[in-house]
């Protein structure tokens, strides 16, 4: 009896040791995962996005403008315009708006740009 609860216990330290080698491993791996500037990309957009909800317009704004710069897609731009529409500054509103037409873009981002341009244009 004394032998089998001998096995049994080296066992379950093998494989408990199995398991943390295993956690280890993958924990490796999910660290060395790469980070592209799509993914910074994103997480500025998210964190613009985040504080357009709470009405931080202003810090918002920066966000977006990191993203664009990290690539060159349109929705940071109209984003970008509608911070600057919400705190009253038309003339940036403007111009991050005429950036994003110059973008091919369809769908939402497209009728963004439509509705904010008419937005600006009555002001």
């Amino acid at each position: 009896m004394k032998k089998i609860y001998a096995d049994i216990k080296k066992a379950s330290k093998t494989t408990i040791g199995f398991y943390l080698l295993i956690a280890g491993i993958l924990s490796f791996i999910v660290a060395c995962e790469p980070v592209t500037p799509f993914d910074f990309f994103n997480e500025n957009l998210f964190r613009g996005k985040e504080l357009m909800r709470r009405g931080e317009f202003e810090e918002a704004r920066a966000y977006f403008v990191k993203a664009f710069e990290l690539q060159r897609f349109p929705e940071p731009l109209v984003y970008t315009t509608i911070a600057s529409y919400k705190i009253n500054d038309m003339k940036w509103a403007d111009y991050y708006l005429r950036e994003a037409d110059k973008y091919d873009s369809k769908g939402l981002t497209e009728l963004r740009i439509d509705g904010y341009k008419a937005l600006i244009f009555i002001k």
